[in-house]
């Protein structure tokens, strides 16, 4: 790898003029023609990698891995084409199969693979130091590189040319059950609309239904465990929700819970009034009948606290007068009272004949 003063400037360890880095080059290249030569086509002198600082000359080396690795992307489906190997092929099939993320993992690793194959063509360096330099370089282990060229996919033992590289590095796990499964699309959206009727029919109900359509149509079809997964991919949970359940469920499935807060609130803002049937027997009189006796409280809403209650046999009118009138002789008139619909709280006494 070859490159100019110019083309050094700002570089890692180079000066930030052509003036300055063309003399540091030359300094460093020592006059010999092994370093140093003419461009051909241009008056410039050109000087080779070798003769650049440690630095330098490892991140032009990574920076060239990754411009290769997007110049492979782009060129990915042009070289599948191309290809008149079955096995490479093969290789572009299962990519253009993969998700984008694992396609930007293999352009990851695709880098690292570059910078290997550079630090061994451009500075000489023996393949196992430098795997254990990249590894270090981009944050992998060294077992992990050595895996990439050796094991799998193998680009060094078994020859993987260098144009299939990205292809060969994409993660193959998950791409047999994707491959080769077909569904027909009038097949397809004759089991959705079978399967989100507010019915809720089963899976197996709907397939066994879609199998005897696919006979009478010549549909393709996959198998059920296929058809569930294709559900769940590809229709969100919320619309099955809604579809099968109606807006009821979907209300109370999808909505989250509200959730109360006193944020805001002063004392005596609001109160909440009800009635409430003590778990015990008492006797009012020896001798007499035992009865559950009922209270009438208020609560403020801001503190929690009781600031009214009247207590007697049962619920009426009469007991939620007096706890009214305990709570306004202590603590006020409140600005908004909250009752539940008990005949109490409704009695015209309570209510003044206003609905």
């Amino acid at each position: 790898m070859w490159i100019t003063a110019k083309e050094s400037i700002d570089l890692i360890d180079m000066p930030s003029t052509a003036a300055k880095a063309r003399a540091k080059l030359d300094k460093l290249s020592g006059g010999s023609e092994e370093f140093k030569r003419k461009r051909q086509g241009s008056k410039a002198f050109e000087y080779h990698i070798d003769c650049l600082p440690e630095a330098t000359r490892l991140f032009l080396i990574q920076r060239d891995a990754k411009n290769t690795a997007d110049a492979i992307e782009v060129d990915a489906p042009t070289k599948a084409n191309k290809s008149e190997q079955v096995s490479s092929d093969e290789l572009w099939f299962d990519f253009d199969c993969s998700s984008t993320t694992k396609k930007d993992r293999a352009k990851k690793r695709l880098e690292v693979c570059l910078f290997v194959k550079g630090l061994v063509e451009n500075n000489n360096t023996k393949m196992k130091a430098a795997m254990r330099d990249a590894a270090e370089v981009f944050g992998h282990s060294y077992g992990a590189v050595h895996r990439w060229f050796y094991i799998a996919p193998g680009l060094q033992s078994k020859r993987i040319p260098v144009e299939d590289w990205l292809a060969a590095l994409v993660d193959k796990q998950g791409l047999a059950s994707t491959r080769f499964a077909e569904f027909t699309p009038e097949a397809w959206a004759f089991y959705k609309s079978d399967y989100l009727r507010a019915e809720k029919p089963t899976h197996s109900e709907c397939y066994r239904r879609l199998t005897q359509a696919a006979a009478r149509n010549g549909w393709t079809v996959p198998c059920i465990v296929t058809v569930k997964s294709w559900i769940n991919k590809h229709i969100p949970h919320e619309a099955i929700t809604l579809c099968r359940g109606g807006r009821f469920a979907a209300k109370q499935t999808l909505i989250p819970a509200q959730r109360r807060t006193r944020e805001g609130l002063h004392a005596m803002q609001i109160v909440s009034g009800d009635g409430h049937t003590f778990r015990l027997r008492v006797h009012l009189e020896e001798g007499g009948k035992p009865i559950r006796p009922t209270v009438w409280a208020f609560q403020d809403v801001y503190s929690s606290m009781i600031v009214g209650y009247s207590i007697d046999i049962s619920e009426n009118t009469e007991m939620l007068g007096i706890a009214l009138y305990n709570m306004v002789s202590h603590h006020g008139i409140p600005d908004m009272f909250v009752l539940d619909r008990a005949s109490a709280s409704l009695g015209e006494a309570m209510t003044g004949r206003m609905s």
